[in-house]
């Protein structure tokens, strides 16, 4: 049987919906609260009183010394979460989210993302000031110029396809 040497379908990328980013960025998010905050859970519970948030509150007030304990824990899924998107957006230019949303992560120049750039496109994940600014810098420069800070310091784009 021959093969039909047909042209590929011509496209053309944009800048990703912002919505459709928040969407798989959602997702993620989820993604990770199961697989990594799950891990740390038994961690926190087995730390901090869980009859509620003044409770939790006077007992790190009392308890000073637990604050480091508590900090390394966060830093230490903030890590995770890091490598994950910066594994997946470098080996497959997408995460989870995005391969529901059709939307893909493209270095500015070169051909392939490196993985520090996607490591540095996620750096807004750690929770050290002022990094964790980028909870608000991003969205709004997403909004404003369709693409967040984080993409402009690691020269990347998160862009979808369109056919011509």
């Amino acid at each position: 049987m021959a093969k039909l040497n047909l042209p590929k379908q011509r496209t053309t990328e944009f800048f990703a919906n912002p919505l459709k980013r928040i969407a798989a960025f959602f997702i993620d998010l989820l993604i990770l609260d199961f697989v990594v905050a799950s891990a740390f859970s038994s961690y926190f519970t087995r730390v901090l009183p869980s009859k509620g948030y003044f409770d939790a509150y006077a007992y790190v007030s009392a308890n000073p010394e637990i604050i480091s304990q508590i900090y390394s824990a966060l830093v230490a899924m903030s890590l995770l979460m890091i490598l994950y998107f910066a594994y997946m957006e470098h080996k497959y230019n997408q995460t989870v989210g995005k391969m529901l949303f059709h939307i893909y992560v493209r270095p500015k120049q070169g051909k392939k993302i490196t993985f520090w750039q996607s490591a540095l496109r996620s750096i807004f994940l750690m929770p050290v000031f002022p990094i964790f600014l980028l909870w608000i810098v991003d969205p709004v420069l997403m909004l404003i110029k369709g693409e967040r800070f984080s993409e402009i310091i690691s020269k990347t784009q998160t862009v979808e396809e369109y056919p011509i």
